[in-house]
């Protein structure tokens, strides 16, 4: 679907997102914003809810504290990854713990980002929603010819960078 603008519109209804933590009474004004736009949201409290809860449902998202007892964090993603049906789930760690080694750690272990504990709610609610919108190649040789592409030299910066 086109606004009219040339950018398509996402739906995020049907979406589904689980909070990993002891603590769910911080989650309820974010679920309460993310089920407004039809994201269905709901939570685990410990490690053995969460990997029952991969086994019998597909999740596109989960923030997962990385306190959260009963096994590594490490581990913990990378159950998380070996999962076929949760395999592609955007993991999202949220911890107190801030040094470069967790979060560091945590990315090798196959996160796709980190969240500051205590978050800032507007902040984790647009990046649930950066995260839940499917990615896509752009098609360079159409920006181009519209005239929208950035400078050559830019793009080719870029792509040096992320080779």
């Amino acid at each position: 679907m086109d606004t009219g603008t040339g950018v398509p519109v996402f739906s995020f209804s049907g979406k589904r997102v689980l909070f990993v933590d002891t603590a769910k009474a911080k989650y309820t004004g974010l679920s309460n914003r993310l089920t407004k736009d039809g994201i269905i949201c709901e939570t685990s409290a410990d490690t053995s809810g969460f990997l029952t809860k991969l086994k019998q449902e597909h999740y596109d998202l989960c923030i997962l504290n990385l306190m959260i007892a009963g096994m590594g964090p490490n581990e913990l993603i990378s159950s998380v990854r070996s999962s076929s049906r949760n395999r592609d789930m955007k993991v999202v760690i949220l911890t107190k713990q801030v040094h470069h080694l967790n979060i560091r750690n945590a990315i090798r272990a196959g996160a796709n980002d980190f969240v500051v504990d205590p978050f800032d709610e507007e902040s984790v609610y647009h990046r649930i929603h950066y995260h839940l919108i499917p990615k896509r190649i752009v098609d360079i040789e159409a920006l181009k010819d519209d005239g929208s592409l950035v400078p050559n030299e830019y793009v080719r910066l870029l792509l040096e960078v992320n080779e």
